[in-house]
């Protein structure tokens, strides 16, 4: 698996043994451990797969990429076909992909000219899972929710689960309602980060439950 560097989710709780790379390493995990692991290079994330296909103890296949709000934005620009930043000589591509209230959420950013993909044509083989606050105000969703429903439309395997109420980092543990004036951009709100337990338990079952449905489909 290829996260980012908010990964907290307890997957280790389930009996699902897994490997976490990041920039600074490999971990192998087994059933009843757990690692907090850090991935801050979004531009290196098909460089990353690779390295974990070329693993003997890892199936090449069954590799699923996570990201947390500008990571969920380098996960969609990831799995798209195409991408631009797919290599050559893959052995295989994401089997899943998660995303939580991912930045460049759109259409405008996820095509032409930033990407290789055409205006409203934004579409991938992967399964998506994207998680989002409905009271997030630094990555809003209705632009998002949009660009979903329209690559949903086309086909895409893509799920949208809203949290009524949630803010930004909705999943992160403990944290207060926090203001963030200092990253306000133009007339737009505020942008607030806060802790949502409802949320946060509801994901903690859902993100291993969707892995495992597809990692462990083919044994």
């Amino acid at each position: 698996m290829v996260v980012d560097g908010l990964a907290q989710l307890n997957l280790a709780e389930k009996p699902l043994g897994h490997v976490e790379l990041d920039l600074h390493g490999i971990h192998v995990h087994q059933p009843g451990q757990r690692r907090l692991v850090h991935f801050r290079d979004f531009l290196q994330v098909f460089s990353r797969i690779k390295r974990l296909q070329a693993q003997p103890f890892v199936r090449a296949d069954r590799i699923a990429v996570m990201g947390w709000s500008q990571g969920g934005g380098a996960v969609l620009l990831s799995i798209a076909e195409p991408s631009i930043g797919r290599p050559p000589g893959l052995t295989s591509d994401f089997a899943a992909a998660v995303a939580f209230y991912p930045g460049a959420c759109n259409d405008v950013f996820q095509s032409k000219p930033w990407t290789a993909v055409e205006p409203n044509g934004w579409t991938t083989k992967t399964p998506l899972l994207v998680l989002f606050g409905a009271a997030d105000t630094w990555t809003p969703l209705p632009p998002c929710e949009a660009f979903l429903n329209g690559a949903k439309a086309r086909g895409v395997p893509v799920e949208l689960v809203t949290y009524p109420d949630a803010a930004h980092a909705f999943d992160a543990p403990n944290v207060p309602r926090i203001e963030l004036p200092q990253y306000r951009e133009g007339d737009r709100p505020t942008p607030v980060i806060e802790t949502n337990r409802a949320a946060r338990a509801d994901v903690f079952r859902r993100v291993p439950a969707f892995l495992e449905a597809r990692l462990k489909r083919q044994q």
